[in-house]
């Protein structure tokens, strides 16, 4: 029951981000945030009656991040007024309803982190997230190629297809996470469900490369690259050729594919905009904004330490101050909170991948691919997110991440167990005397 609902929930955040759905009874209260709380408030209850507190939960480094970089801007927002030295007026509730949404991440990270015990659950619920995301991508190429004309998924004004995010960018950015992960599970299946995986596999990298995300393609080389040198130790040297041939097969069928329909596109956005002699070109107007917002707060440097106040940029383009958002993650809260906050997030995103690779060196080889796609993908959304900042899929990333959390303290716990030790979270086996040897040896010279 506890993997169908959060499957189900999953489920209902992927089709509100394709539909373009906002299911709430009023602002700031969803139907997907009353899910949320009523699996919370059953963990805590749970929680309570055992004697344990909720949050005392490993991974212990993952939780005291973000508790750290959540309580900080909470009180950058608090003082906004005093952190503000530009003497701008400042929307406290814009501000304290984008502070919610750093609140309902983390709670819905919690969720998948708390509600189930093994890795097993937590890989079925995994699989199922990849197969809905995979699904979701051919819906994308039914509609974009009009073979079902289902008016879901959308082409911007140059071409570029929104994906089921609504955005070329953040759809592409979102990818980068899952994509590894799907490629992988034709490896690890048979039958019917190697031709399923292999399927999803190719209609997902054909839809992240229908984005032309220029961010996002980049970070899928940056993340495998990165990724497999990070966890070098652990990787087959065997699998590792494999993997490289077989994705390069994968990339010449889809780009072949692609070319012939979007050929020009793929041409504009890849090649003819990439001239390194031309960085607003090459960056799309990127390095003008980022050289803008590191001027301004070059004015001011104690922003540098301590941030403008929580919210400050957005609150900024409200007033007209600057017209384009940030286009780059980091360089929010570097804006926002200073390198107090940016800090706190690097670290939130190091405990992370520590967590993952510490469960990694401590699993047998066969067991080990799930949360290495996952480090590669995390890596590879990681330097995405440096291009782009996320809105909608930032729900549906906090929710695998905790699903991954999960899988590898799962990992760690039975890896730690002593040989012979029952699993910690099984039921304690019934001792049958009979069989005790020492008690039949008596019996029988009795």
């Amino acid at each position: 029951m506890a993997r169908v609902l959060l499957l189900g929930l999953f489920v209902l955040l992927l089709l509100e981000r394709m539909l373009d759905l906002e299911l709430g009874l009023a602002k700031g209260l969803s139907l997907k945030n009353l899910y949320i709380y009523a699996i919370l408030g059953l963990l805590a209850l749970g929680a309570l009656m055992r004697g344990r507190i909720v949050l005392s939960a490993p991974p212990h480094g993952v939780n005291l991040a973000y508790l750290l970089l959540l309580g900080y801007a909470a009180l950058s927002w608090y003082f906004a007024g005093q952190l503000n030295p530009w003497n701008l007026p400042y929307d406290r509730v814009e501000g304290f309803i984008t502070l919610k949404r750093l609140l309902d991440q983390y709670m819905l990270f919690l969720v998948f982190l708390l509600t189930l015990r093994s890795r097993e659950d937590a890989l079925w619920v995994a699989r199922g997230m990849l197969a809905c995301i995979a699904l979701s991508n051919l819906i994308t190429l039914v509609d974009v190629y009009n073979i079902l004309d289902l008016g879901i998924i959308h082409e911007r004004e140059d071409g570029r297809v929104s994906g089921p995010m609504g955005e070329s960018n953040q759809f592409g950015a979102f990818m980068v996470l899952f994509l590894p992960s799907i490629l992988a599970m034709a490896f690890m299946s048979r039958g019917l469900r190697r031709v399923f995986w292999i399927l999803g596999g190719l209609v997902s990298a054909m839809a992240l490369l229908l984005a032309v995300s220029r961010g996002a393609l980049s970070a899928l080389v940056v993340g495998t690259v990165l990724g497999c040198l990070y966890l070098y130790r652990y990787i087959p040297r065997g699998q590792l050729t494999r993997g490289v041939l077989i994705t390069g097969v994968v990339c010449a069928v889809v780009v072949s594919v692609a070319m012939l329909h979007y050929g020009d596109l793929l041409y504009e956005r890849l090649y003819a905009q990439s001239d390194p002699d031309d960085m607003r070109t090459l960056s799309s107007g990127r390095s003008y904004i980022w050289s803008a917002a590191l001027a301004t707060m070059a004015e001011h440097p104690l922003t540098w330490l301590v941030g403008g106040g929580w919210n400050m940029y957005d609150n900024m383009r409200a007033l007209g101050i600057y017209f384009y958002a940030t286009h780059n993650t980091f360089l929010s809260f570097l804006y926002d909170l200073g390198m107090i906050g940016l800090s706190l997030y690097l670290v939130l995103v190091y405990a992370m991948l520590r967590t993952a690779r510490s469960a990694i060196g401590r699993l047998p080889a066969a067991q080990r691919a799930e949360l290495i796609m996952f480090v590669i993908g995390f890596i590879g959304l990681m330097w995405a997110v440096f291009f782009v900042n996320l809105y909608k899929p930032w729900l549906l990333i906090w929710a695998y991440l905790g699903l991954m959390m999960r899988v590898a303290v799962s990992a760690s716990r039975t890896a730690e167990a002593p040989d012979g030790a029952p699993d910690p979270h099984s039921p304690e086996p019934v001792t049958d005397p009979g069989w005790d040897g020492a008690a039949r040896a008596r019996r029988e010279r009795g």
